[in-house]
């Protein structure tokens, strides 16, 4: 089989896949009530990928408007929340002072816009035909994987980037040649952007308060394994510097979680966990710069052991966590931005 078909093969799948999703939707269920474009350019150049000729890269973001009551979003979880005023909007945002990078939690207010529809944003890019016409009028559409572009990695044999822009991002430039449009957007919110040359697509999801309007606290755990060396002194609660759901504010409730280590994943089989005393370690932030990793002494996203983690041990954290996410709705942005992009030729502001 030649290269060509099998890649056609691949495509068609993924296309047929589009089709089935959108065969289920219309415009009427696409809420993308908003689309923010900070960049406009020609990709590559502007080169010109055999009949089909230049690209133009398109990024932003998408605003989302979804309807609790819309039947197709009522399997949505805690998504209902929303009508008793129990949902808020992330504001949280990205500090960079050149020498670190993180992101700060900041809840901000209801989640509902004026006709009670629930709203959130997420990073997008898009690569299409500077003339659509010559275009094959298909979009390929790429599931980023946590955050990071991935198809013209795999397609056209490009290197690596979340920002796709030279004639290298282009690879051979098979899926230009073809014709296709790729489109990338943000799903899942616990993408913590690290890196400032390089960051990867984010998306902002709301925030589940109690009905009161304070914070929602649970019991949850978290594992970590410290795979690269002994002696590791601080690890994060999630990991690959994933964002984390943070530590409570209750110093009281921190004083109640517990840290074990056990050899192998199934302890029932094998043995039971070691529980590592409250007072050897204790709760803290890590940051990043990208390359290197900081402490800070205070309780959010991060464990400190200063008697060092030990080398493919399973350490386990059960703690107090606050600002659970309706994380569903990050596959309802996938549903709508492709709808959007498919059915709709302007956002509600024309």
């Amino acid at each position: 089989m030649s290269a060509r078909a099998s890649y056609g093969k691949t495509l068609l799948g993924v296309c047929v896949l589009l089709a089935v999703i959108l065969a289920f939707g219309s415009a009427s269920y696409a809420r993308v009530s908003r689309i923010e474009i900070v960049e406009r350019v020609l990709f590559a150049g502007g080169m010109a990928f055999g009949d089909v000729g230049p690209y133009e890269k398109i990024r932003g973001r998408l605003y989302y408007a979804v309807d609790p009551d819309n039947k197709y979003n009522r399997e949505i979880v805690d998504l209902q929340l929303a009508k008793s005023g129990q949902l808020r909007r992330d504001l949280s945002v990205v500090h960079d002072t050149g020498s670190v990078r993180y992101v700060e939690e900041i809840v901000g207010g209801d989640a509902r816009n004026g006709k009670g529809e629930v709203e959130f944003w997420s990073d997008f890019l898009l690569l299409k035909p500077l003339d659509p016409s010559k275009g094959n009028h298909r979009l390929l559409y790429d599931v980023n994987n946590r955050g990071n572009l991935r198809a013209l990695e795999f397609y056209n044999n490009a290197p690596s980037t979340n920002n796709p822009t030279t004639a290298a991002h282009a690879g051979n430039g098979w899926l230009m040649r073809e014709g296709y449009s790729v489109l990338w957007t943000g799903w899942n919110w616990d993408v913590e952007n690290p890196s400032p040359t390089n960051p990867p697509q984010r998306i902002s999801l709301p925030i589940v308060v109690n009905p009161d309007g304070s914070p929602l606290v649970e019991w949850i755990n978290a594992e970590l394994t410290v795979q690269v060396k002994d002696g590791v002194k601080a690890d994060w609660l999630a990991w690959g510097g994933s964002r984390c759901y943070l530590v409570a504010d209750d110093a009281a409730k921190q004083q109640q979680a517990i840290m074990t280590e056990r050899d192998v994943p199934d302890v029932d089989v094998i043995g039971p966990r070691t529980v590592i005393p409250r007072g050897d370690w204790s709760f803290a932030r890590l940051v990043t710069d990208g390359t290197s990793t900081s402490v800070v002494n205070e309780p959010a996203n991060a464990v400190s052991y200063p008697a060092g983690f030990k080398k493919g041990k399973i350490y386990e954290v059960l703690y107090w966590a606050k600002n659970p996410r309706v994380v569903g709705l990050g596959l309802a942005g996938i549903r709508d931005a492709i709808s959007f992009f498919h059915f709709e030729t302007q956002d509600d502001f024309g």
